[in-house]
C-alpha cells in the first residue's frame, strides 16, 4: 500500500488548513461563499466555547473549502484531508485509557484529545484529532479512518463510524451551560466548565504517516478484505445470472417482473432502511448487519450481500457466502415480514389501482427459488386469480386490529401556567411576582398554593363521597420545584412564603415570651399554670425528632420548607433503622391523623394530628438518582412536580396591591381556625365531575402499570389531590366571608381543568422527561429509532444487539422487558416462533412506519450526522 499525497506535500502539518463553521446550520450552499479555514496547530491553543451544542464550532478535516464543502459528494471528489478524527460517545472511559490507545496507534506522531460538549462524570465522552504527515484524497483517508476505528475497538473503545463520512462535522472544544437532555449543569456559577478536559502531544511531533505502523497494517487488511469481497460478489453475480437464464420462457405479463423493472434497487434499499457507504455509492449496510461494514453491493439488476446476518434473516436467496436478490425480494422481506402472499396481493392492489386495464397473472413457478413454505399456498394455482380488492388499502392499514402506536419521541415539555383557572388572588400575585423576578410563574403559583394550603387549618375538611364519612381530605399539598440552580427556586420560596413566615415569627415570639413568663413563675404557681405550647407554621431542615416535638402543639398543620430536597431524600434512601422511621413519619405526615411515639428516654407520646405540607426544590440529576435508588413506597408519588422554565430578566414594575392582597389572603386563611370544626361537601354537579375524574384516573393508572409504574402510582393519588385542590380553591375564594358548606360545580370544573392542563402534563414532563417514561426508556427510544430508520417488520434480540453501541450489550432478558413495554406502547406484538425455533418473535405494528415516516428520515439524518440521541418530549397532553 502506497500513500497518494496531494499537492503541497512539503508543508508542515501545523500550517495545513481545514474547513470550519459555526454549528450544524451554518451553510454556504445557497450563498456561494467560501467557508473559512483554520490552521491545524490552532486547535492546540483554542479556547473552549460556551455555545449550545448545535451552535458550537465544528470542522471537516479537509482543506477543500468551496461553497459546497459540507456536501459529501463534493468532499469525496475534491477533498484534501489533513487529519484523522475520532469520536467516543460511550463506555465512560477515562482520559488515561483514551490516551494510551491513541499513543499506541499514533506512535511518535502528534495527537490531541478533548472531552466533548456533554461529557460529565459517569458519562465521559471524547474527541481525538491526529494530524496527517501529508494531505490525502478521500479514498485513502477513509481507509485510514477505518483502520483507526478498528484499532481503537481492539482496545475496547467503541468509535462513532459516522466520522468516516466525507463531510461529517467534527465538533471542536465547546461546553454549553447545561446538558441538553438532562438539564445537568456543565458550567459553574462563575461560568467555567466543570468537567472539560484537554490534553495534547507536543507540537514539535510529526504528522501521522499512513505508510507505516498500525495505520498501514489496518489499511492493508482492509484492502485484502475488499479484494476477497469483490471476488465473492462476482461469483455470486454469475450464480444469479445462471439462475435467471434457467427460468422458463413465458410470454405472460408478470407482476413481480414488472415491479423489478420499474423499481430501482437503490430506491428499495433506501426505503428499507439501508445505509449507503460514504466511500462507494454501490455499497450499503443492511438493518440486520452486526458490523460496521457495507456488505450489500448493487450489481446490475441484483443486490448481493456478504452478511451472514442477512442470510440468517431469510432475506432473498441464500448462497454459500450470503444471499442475493432483486428489488421485489426487498419489498417482501422488509415491507411484509417475508410474507410473499401479502406482498403479492398488496402489490397487485397498488398496481391495479394505477393501471385498471392491466391484468397480472399469478406468480410464475420460478418464484419457488425464494424461501416458500414447504407446501405451496392456496393462491399459487394456474386457474385462480388473487382477490386483489380485499387488499386495496394503504400498506400500514392492512390489518385494522393494530392499535394506534404512541409517539415515543414526543417532547415531555413543561406546561405553561394556564390562564383563568387559579383563584384570582393567587394568579395575580404569581404572575406579577414572576415578572418582577424573571422567574417561572407556574413555580410561583404552585408555591403560593402550598402556602395557602398550609394556612388553612386541618379543622376544615372535605368529605369526598356523599355516603362515606371516613374519607376526609384536608388542604395538605406536597410540591417539588425541579430545575437547575439558575431557575430561581430560592427567590420563589422567599416571595411565596413571606406572609406565612410573618405569622410564624409572631407565633414564635409569643411562645418565647410565654415561656419566659412561665419560667419566671414560682414553683407553686407553675403547678396551676399550663406550660406554653409551641404552635408553629414552618419547619425547615429539621430532624424528625425535632419535627415531632413541634407537631405535638401544632395540630392544624405546618409547612416543611426544604430548599434542597436532595438532603431530605438522602436521609431516607434506604430501609435502615433510622431511614425506615423517617419514611414512615413522612408518609403519615402526608395523610394526617394521630401518630404514636414510643422512644427510649422520651417515653410514650401521641401527636394528635401529624399534618405537614411540603415545599421543596431539587435539581434534576439528584432527583433521578433518588428515583432510581430509593424504595418505591409512594413517597415520591405524593409530590406534585413542577418543572421550572428557564429564568428571564426581571422587570422593574411599580408596586401595586397584588402582594398586599396575597398577604391578606394568607392571614384570612390562617384565621379560619377560629371558626372551629367544619366539614364541607361536594355539590351534586361537583360530585359528578369528581366521579368522572375517578374513572379517568383509574384508567390512566391501570394503563401505565406496565409502562411506568411510578407514573401509574402518581396518578393513583390524583383522586385525593383533586379533593385537596378543590378545598384550597374553595377556601381561597371565600376567605373574606363565611365559607359555604358545599364546593360548587364551577370550582370543581376549574380544578379539573387545572389538573388536566397543568398538573397532569407536569407529571408527564417529570416522570417521562426527567425520570424517563419507564426504566430503560432510552433503550426503548433507541429500539424505536432502529425500527423506523430501517423499516423493520419484526425485531429480535440480535437486531437490538446490532443496533449500535447503545444497545450492543443488552441481554436477551433485558430485550424481552423492553419489548413488553413497547407492546404496551402499541409498537410490537408477540408472535409465534418460527418453525423449529423457540426464539420469541416480536412483530412490528405496521402503522408505525406510516405514522412515523418523518421520524424515520430524522433518524437516518441523525445517524449520519453524529448518532446523537434524540431529545424526547411530549407535546400532546
Amino acid at each position: 500500500m502506497t500513500a497518494n499525497p496531494m499537492p503541497d506535500t512539503q508543508t508542515h502539518w501545523h500550517d495545513r488548513r481545514f474547513v470550519w463553521f459555526r454549528g450544524q446550520f451554518d451553510s454556504k450552499i445557497t450563498t456561494g461563499e467560501e467557508y473559512q479555514t483554520q490552521a491545524l496547530a490552532r486547535l492546540w491553543t483554542m479556547r473552549c466555547g460556551d455555545k449550545a451544542k448545535g451552535m458550537g464550532l465544528a470542522m471537516i478535516p479537509s482543506a477543500y473549502h468551496d461553497y459546497d464543502a459540507r456536501e459529501h459528494a463534493a468532499q469525496r471528489e475534491h477533498g484534501r484531508y489533513v487529519a484523522l478524527c475520532g469520536d467516543v460517545d460511550s463506555g465512560n472511559h477515562d482520559l488515561a485509557t483514551i490516551r494510551a490507545a491513541v499513543e499506541a496507534f499514533a506512535g511518535d506522531a502528534a495527537w490531541l484529545i478533548y472531552s466533548s460538549a456533554h461529557a460529565r462524570p459517569g458519562d465521559m465522552r471524547w474527541r481525538m484529532i491526529l494530524p496527517l504527515a501529508e494531505e490525502q484524497p478521500f479514498a485513502l483517508w477513509h481507509d485510514a479512518q477505518l483502520a483507526f476505528f478498528a484499532f481503537m475497538e481492539t482496545r475496547g473503545i467503541a468509535m462513532d463510524y459516522a466520522l468516516a463520512r466525507s463531510a461529517q462535522p467534527v465538533y471542536l472544544p465547546n461546553v454549553p451551560p447545561m446538558h441538553d437532555k438532562s438539564g445537568t449543569a456543565l458550567r459553574g456559577e462563575d461560568g467555567k466548565p466543570l468537567y472539560y478536559t484537554r490534553e495534547g502531544s507536543p507540537l514539535d511531533r510529526p504528522g501521522l504517516s499512513i505508510d507505516q505502523g498500525p495505520v498501514a497494517d489496518g489499511i492493508a487488511a482492509i484492502e485484502r478484505q475488499r479484494a476477497a469481497d469483490e471476488a465473492e460478489r462476482e461469483r455470486i453475480r454469475r450464480e444469479a445470472e445462471q439462475r435467471r437464464a434457467n427460468r422458463p420462457v413465458t410470454n405472460h405479463a408478470s407482476l413481480i417482473e414488472d415491479f423489478a423493472a420499474t423499481t430501482s434497487i437503490e430506491t428499495m434499499l433506501e426505503l428499507c432502511g439501508y445505509e449507503q457507504s460514504p466511500r462507494n455509492p454501490l455499497d450499503w449496510r443492511s438493518p440486520q448487519q452486526t458490523g460496521e461494514t457495507y456488505a450489500t453491493r448493487i450489481m446490475g439488476e441484483k443486490w448481493i450481500s456478504l452478511s451472514a446476518s442477512d442470510a440468517a434473516s431469510g432475506l432473498g436467496t441464500k448462497c454459500a457466502a450470503g444471499c442475493f436478490g432483486d428489488a421485489y425480494d426487498l419489498f417482501v422481506h422488509y415491507k411484509h415480514g417475508g410474507d410473499h402472499k401479502a406482498a403479492f396481493r398488496a402489490l397487485g392492489a397498488e398496481r391495479r389501482a394505477a393501471n385498471p386495464n392491466v391484468v397480472y397473472l399469478d406468480p410464475p413457478e420460478w418464484l419457488t427459488e425464494v424461501p416458500f413454505p414447504d407446501e405451496a399456498p392456496e393462491w399459487f394455482g394456474d386457474d385462480q386469480e388473487p382477490d386483489l380488492d380485499a387488499y386495496d388499502l394503504p400498506e400500514h392499514e392492512h390489518d385494522e386490529r393494530w392499535p394506534e402506536p404512541v409517539d415515543l419521541w414526543q417532547r415531555f415539555e413543561e406546561p405553561d401556567l394556564p390562564q383563568g383557572l387559579l383563584p384570582l388572588p393567587v394568579e395575580l400575585f404569581a404572575r406579577r411576582q414572576a415578572s418582577i423576578m424573571g422567574a417561572d410563574a407556574a413555580g410561583m403559583a404552585m408555591a403560593a398554593l402550598t402556602v395557602c394550603a398550609t394556612a388553612i387549618p386541618d379543622c376544615v375538611e372535605l368529605q369526598v363521597k356523599r355516603n362515606d364519612p371516613t374519607w376526609l381530605e384536608h388542604a395538605r399539598l406536597w410540591v417539588a420545584l425541579v430545575g437547575p440552580p439558575s431557575r430561581k427556586k430560592t427567590p420563589i420560596f422567599k416571595a411565596a412564603m413571606q406572609p406565612l413566615r410573618t405569622i410564624d415569627n409572631q407565633l414564635m415570639r409569643a411562645y418565647l415570651q410565654a415561656s419566659e413568663e412561665y419560667e419566671n413563675l414560682s414553683k407553686e404557681d407553675r403547678k396551676g399554670a399550663q406550660k406554653p405550647r409551641q404552635r408553629r407554621l414552618i419547619i425547615s431542615d429539621t430532624t424528625i425528632e425535632a419535627a415531632q416535638e413541634v407537631m405535638m402543639d401544632s395540630p392544624d398543620g405546618v409547612l416543611s420548607e426544604q430548599d434542597e430536597l436532595s438532603g431530605w431524600f438522602g436521609s431516607m434512601d434506604r430501609y435502615n433503622t433510622k431511614g425506615g422511621g423517617d419514611r414512615a413519619f413522612w408518609l403519615k405526615a402526608f395523610n394526617g391523623g394521630t401518630y404514636n411515639l414510643n422512644r427510649i428516654g422520651r417515653g410514650a407520646k401521641q401527636i394528635p394530628n401529624l399534618s405537614i405540607s411540603l415545599l421543596g426544590g431539587i435539581q434534576p440529576e439528584p432527583m433521578r438518582k433518588f428515583a432510581a435508588d430509593s424504595v418505591d413506597d409512594g413517597l415520591l408519588q405524593r409530590m406534585l412536580p413542577v418543572i421550572l422554565k428557564p429564568s428571564e430578566v426581571g422587570q422593574d414594575l411599580p408596586q401595586d396591591h397584588t402582594g398586599e392582597a396575597y398577604s391578606e389572603l394568607i392571614a384570612s386563611l390562617y384565621h379560619l381556625r377560629q371558626v372551629g370544626q367544619m366539614v364541607l361537601h361536594f355539590s351534586d354537579g361537583a360530585r359528578a365531575i369528581r366521579d368522572e375524574l375517578e374513572h379517568e384516573h383509574l384508567n390512566l393508572s391501570t394503563a401505565l402499570e406496565t409502562v411506568s409504574p411510578k407514573l401509574s402510582a402518581h396518578y393513583g393519588k390524583h383522586d385525593g389531590i383533586f379533593a385537596r385542590l378543590c378545598l384550597v380553591w374553595h377556601c381561597i375564594e371565600h376567605a373574606d366571608r363565611a365559607i359555604p358548606s358545599e364546593v360548587s360545580e364551577d370550582t370543581a370544573r376549574r380544578v379539573a381543568a387545572f389538573m388536566a392542563e397543568f398538573i397532569r402534563p407536569s407529571a408527564i414532563a417529570f416522570y417521562a422527561g426527567i425520570l424517563g417514561m419507564s426504566a430503560g426508556h432510552e433503550d426503548i427510544i433507541a429500539l424505536a429509532s432502529l425500527i423506523v430508520a430501517k423499516g423493520m417488520g419484526e425485531v429480535a434480540a440480535r437486531d437490538v444487539q446490532s443496533a449500535g453501541q447503545t444497545l450492543r450489550h443488552i441481554t436477551a432478558d433485558q430485550f424481552r422487558a423492553i419489548a413488553e413495554k413497547m407492546e404496551a406502547f402499541g409498537w410490537l406484538e408477540r408472535g409465534e416462533p418460527k418453525p423449529r425455533s423457540n426464539t420469541p418473535r416480536w412483530i412490528v405494528n405496521p402503522r408505525v412506519h406510516g405514522l412515523f415516516s418523518d421520524r424515520a428520515q430524522t433518524e437516518m439524518q441523525r445517524r449520519e450526522a453524529a448518532r446523537e440521541a434524540l431529545n424526547n418530549a411530549l407535546r400532546n397532553r
